[in-house]
C-alpha cells in the first residue's frame, strides 16, 4: 500500500470512531468516576427500606435500599448508599466497591458488593466497625 493511502485510511478510521462517541454522547467524565472505586467495609446494622419498583408492563420488583457508613482500610469513612434484591443479613460484613459518583444526598454510590469473613477486614477498619 502506499503511504498516502495509509494515512488516508487511517484519518477516515479515526474519524469515523470520534464520530460514533459523539453521537453517543458518552461522558467520560462519569465514566471514570464510576471506573475509579476504593474498597470499603460495612456491616449490615438494619433491614433495608424496602421499595417497589412498578414497570410499565406491570411487572414489579422489591428493592431493599441501605444507606450506612463505609470505612476504607485507614478507617476514613464515607457515607455510602445502595441497593440489593434481598434485605441482607444483620451484621453481614461487606466489601464494598465505592465509586466516586454521589447521588443528590451526597452519598457515595456503590459498584458492586460481597460479603465477607471478619478475618478479611483491616484491623483500623474493624475498629471503626465496632467489631
Amino acid at each position: 500500500m502506499k503511504p498516502i493511502k495509509v494515512i488516508v485510511y487511517a484519518v477516515l478510521i479515526i474519524s469515523v470512531v470520534l464520530g460514533a462517541l459523539f453521537v453517543t454522547n458518552i461522558d467520560f467524565s462519569k465514566l471514570k468516576k464510576q471506573m475509579n472505586t476504593t474498597d470499603m467495609y460495612v456491616v449490615v446494622t438494619e433491614n433495608g427500606q424496602e421499595e417497589t419498583i412498578q414497570f410499565e408492563d406491570k411487572d414489579s420488583i422489591i428493592r431493599y435500599n441501605y444507606v450506612q457508613s463505609a470505612y476504607d482500610e485507614n478507617g476514613a469513612a464515607k457515607k455510602i448508599t445502595f441497593s440489593a434484591n434481598k434485605n441482607l443479613r444483620l451484621n453481614a460484613i461487606l466489601l464494598v466497591k465505592v465509586q466516586e459518583l454521589q447521588d443528590k444526598e451526597g452519598n457515595y454510590l456503590i459498584g458492586s458488593y460481597e460479603e465477607i469473613q471478619l478475618d478479611q477486614v483491616p484491623d483500623k477498619t474493624k475498629e471503626k466497625l465496632g467489631l
